[in-house]
C-alpha cells in the first residue's frame, strides 16, 4: 500500500480549509440603502503648459 502523494494532499486540502473565513463575518442589512447619490469627487482637468 502506498502513502498519500502530493496530488492526494492537494485534493484533500480544500476539505480541511473550507470552514475558514479569512475576512470575518459581516451582517447584511437588506432593508437599508446605500447613499450612492453622493457628489462625485473632484477630478482635476487636463494639464496645460506653463511656458
Amino acid at each position: 500500500m502506498t502513502g498519500i502523494t502530493d496530488a492526494d494532499r492537494r485534493a484533500l486540502s480544500p476539505l480541511f480549509w473550507t470552514h475558514v473565513n479569512p475576512y470575518g463575518r459581516f451582517e447584511l442589512d437588506m432593508n437599508s440603502h446605500l447613499d450612492l447619490a453622493a457628489p462625485a469627487p473632484m477630478v482635476p482637468g487636463p494639464r496645460v503648459p506653463t511656458s
